[in-house]
């Protein structure tokens, strides 16, 4: 549906020049106008630094539309970034319960309530292995065990829920 829409807008698209008066008149507007593009934005956090540079992007790709055209592509891309937003914030929660049931799998199974020699228990323990150790792994390298316990999964849950996510709240209402 996207592409049929950018499709019609550029099939419909009137190529306009000077005589209507869309081009800058004087040379001064426009280099203050070009002075305010920014190429490298100067901000406070990394997430700033991507705002701006998607909405630069935005501005790129649709600098040759009429207004009217413009706020249609800025709307439609703003609510597609906002879906992928909204995508990886539900991702990051599903990973921190799939790592939660990973720690008491593994606990159920240390304890001999789980006995890993039934097939299907077996295959949900390979299933957690397999999707929590990529990220637990780095994490055990730089944080050391505890009096034989593990704290790589508290590391990380905490490192999702109060450090990841919330930079993505933040791009998803910039």
């Amino acid at each position: 549906m996207f592409s049929a829409l950018v499709l019609s807008v550029l099939v419909d698209r009137k190529l306009t020049g000077g005589v209507e008066g869309n081009r800058t008149p004087d040379l001064l507007i426009a280099n203050e106008a070009l002075s305010q593009l920014s190429y490298n934005p100067k901000t406070t956090s990394t997430v700033d630094f991507f705002v701006v540079l998607s909405r630069e992007i935005i501005y790129i790709f649709i600098l040759s539309y009429n207004e009217k055209e413009k706020k249609m592509f800025e709307g439609i891309i703003m609510v597609l970034i906002a879906f992928i937003v909204v995508v990886l914030i539900r991702l990051l929660t599903l990973y921190c319960w799939i790592l939660l049931a990973a720690c008491l799998f593994v606990n159920l199974e240390a304890f001999g309530i789980l006995n890993s020699r039934n097939r299907i228990v077996w295959n949900v323990g390979v299933f957690f292995e397999r999707v929590t150790e990529p990220v637990l792994e780095p994490v055990r390298r730089i944080v050391p065990i505890v009096g034989g316990i593990d704290i790589s999964p508290i590391v990380v849950f905490f490192a999702i829920e109060y450090i990841i996510e919330p930079i993505l709240y933040r791009l998803l209402i910039a």
